[in-house]
């Protein structure tokens, strides 16, 4: 059976522990040019390229608009939200287009109410996208989903943890993925510094996970293109309260003692349980096909 993204979600936590690393510098401006062209080649390794759109970047992040039809119907007043996770989820995500409740804490999932986890604040959802080494360049890249959520099957809307929304899967639709190109870990932060195939979360039917894509680019030799910095991601690098020096203290983070950056809310990888869940992509048996999920259904085809 193909290996789904809730199988392999507490192997990803522990191949993402920073093990007390440091931060790492960022790669020259120039790094920026490759990751276009190498995303692609990643999609078309996974006969996902007709899944995304490259359109019009935002607040410095790759933007690519996801064109298949919606598995979930999102309606006109439905909301614009974000959820942060690892690159692994990726594939299956795509292929799927659906996305499953955190009810089970035996697979890896972190929650404190069951149901799809996402916020309506951007930086929020960057703190859960692990800075992925994807390409072998040394080169870490951010993923996060931008989502069209129902506002009034919204289950519950918290406002500590940096804002968090949870609704069921039925109110959830994939809209666009976003890529903050050359966004390496802080001091403490969760890392991958690979691509291990092994870890990566097979959609149905597939049988195993294609080779790493690698960035061809002799550095010893040609270096980085010479570009101009445009300071992309500057105003997006908000550190998650746990990393600007916030303490955890019955449910929620506070500000130590004078430190003036730590403010808002969020949380840590060993006290993620207390305060957030992962989405789930589908419980689906090998070669099961998915279908259009109706407005008010209580499950999605092909689940328990």
């Amino acid at each position: 059976a193909a290996r789904t993204r809730e199988d392999l979600v507490n192997k990803w936590r522990e191949v993402s522990k920073p093990r007390r690393a440091g931060s790492i510098a960022k790669m020259p401006p120039g790094a920026r040019e490759d990751f276009d062209l190498l995303f692609a080649e990643w999609q078309m390794a996974r006969n996902v390229l007709d899944a995304l759109e490259r359109v019009e970047d935002q607040h410095g992040w790759m933007v690519y608009k996801y064109i298949r039809p919606a598995v979930v119907e999102p309606e006109e007043h439905w909301e614009q939200a974000f959820h942060g996770t690892w690159w692994y989820s990726v594939w299956s995500v795509l292929e799927s287009g659906v996305f499953l409740e955190s009810d089970d804490r035996g697979k890896g999932h972190d929650f404190w109410e069951p149901g799809v986890y996402c916020t309506p604040v951007r930086s929020t959802a960057r703190w859960y996208a692990r800075p992925h080494n994807v390409f072998g360049d040394g080169v870490f890249h951010r993923v996060i989903y931008e989502l069209r959520v129902d506002p009034e099957r919204r289950k519950r809307n918290r406002q500590r943890g940096g804002v968090q929304w949870v609704f069921p899967t039925e109110a959830v639709s994939l809209y666009a993925v976003w890529v903050q190109v050359n966004s390496p870990p802080a001091v403490g932060e969760e890392r991958v510094n690979e691509w291990e195939p092994e870890l990566e979360a097979l959609p149905p039917g597939a049988v195993a996970p294609p080779p790493p894509t690698v960035n061809p680019r002799d550095l010893a030799v040609e270096g980085w293109p010479d570009i101009e910095d445009e300071k992309w991601n500057d105003g997006e690098e908000d550190l998650a309260p746990y990393l600007a020096g916030a303490s955890w203290s019955s449910g929620s983070w506070t500000p130590k003692s004078g430190d003036s950056k730590a403010k808002g809310g969020g949380t840590p990888a060993d006290a993620a349980s207390k305060e957030t869940g992962e989405l789930a992509t589908p419980r689906l048996k090998t070669g099961q096909s998915y279908s259009r999920l109706r407005l008010g259904a209580t499950k999605p085809p092909g689940t328990a």
